[in-house]
């Protein structure tokens, strides 16, 4: 009898700590997940495995949710779609002229992610428990994401070619801004302290912004946000383009933007040898 209780009791603690496990909150996989490349046998792969080797950075036309989404405690709130395989080899050469031809191996190697995703389109997601994902998923591509230990790439599809001048000029000024918002919180670089004097952001609002040295208004803005900005901007418009939109009294009111862009573009030149100039009038 006794062994009979023992049988039913054991089997009592096997259902309880049964329901229990089913009841754990998820716990998100590891930030570095190892990959096997090449995730196939196009021309483009033989490129992407010797990238790794380089660089330490795993380029992904394949990945999962998960790749894109996990950020360390939770889930972004966008979504990413896998590169299609017909545009990974014009994606890959833009991005080459665009960005990585303007970096040294061991200064690009300061910027690499532990990997890129090549996307055919990042969206966000918003809340709406009547759908069974849980999400709408609004239509607009954002372009590109920084995420915990990833850059993706979102103009992998067959829009990319047909994309006018000006916009490839944005696309191009935004990845390297992405490529430094990914090293800045990883802390593998720093804001020169030149920069980070100059920053001051008391009285924050859409009529002050530009008073106090700002290029855009952002209700919580941080130093790391005003850096960025400045190097999108630099990398964007050529000096006499930012001269005529952002250095004229009406915008730089306090001379702030005019110390802030001059320091920028030194720091790109010294510790980057990237010269402004050349990207901002570049055709591609």
């Amino acid at each position: 009898m006794k062994t009979y209780y023992y049988l039913i009791g054991l089997c009592t603690l096997i259902v309880s700590l049964n329901a229990c496990k089913k009841e754990e909150t998820p716990v998100a996989s590891p930030s570095n997940e190892f990959y096997t490349l090449p995730q196939g046998n196009a021309a483009y792969d033989d490129l992407f495995v010797q990238f790794q080797k380089d660089y330490n950075s795993y380029i992904l036309y394949r990945f999962s949710e998960n790749d894109f989404r996990w950020n360390g405690t939770s889930r972004l709130p966008y979504m990413a779609k896998e590169g299609e395989p017909a545009a990974v080899m014009d994606a890959f050469t833009f991005i080459q002229k665009a960005f990585l031809s303007d970096y040294s191996k061991d200064r690009l190697q300061q910027l690499m992610p532990y990997k890129i995703l090549l996307s055919a389109g990042i969206y966000q997601l918003t809340v709406n428990t009547a759908k069974p994902t849980g999400y709408d998923t609004l239509t607009t591509n954002i372009g590109l994401y920084s995420g915990i230990n990833h850059v993706t790439f979102s103009y992998v599809n067959s829009t990319l070619k047909t994309l006018n001048s000006s916009k490839k000029k944005d696309i191009q000024a935004d990845l390297h801004r992405t490529f430094f918002t990914q090293a800045l919180s990883r802390q593998k670089i720093s804001i020169p302290s030149s920069f980070t004097a100059l920053f001051n952001a008391t009285g924050n609002s859409a009529t002050a912004y530009k008073g106090l040295g700002f290029l855009e208004y952002q209700r919580s803005y941080t130093v790391d946000m005003d850096f960025l900005a400045f190097i999108y901007y630099a990398l964007r418009y050529n000096e006499i383009q930012f001269k005529a939109s952002y250095l004229t009294t009406a915008f730089d009111t306090s001379g702030l933007i005019a110390k802030k862009y001059a320091l920028v573009k030194k720091y790109l030149k010294d510790n980057w040898e990237i010269d402004t100039e050349i990207i901002s009038n570049r055709e591609l």
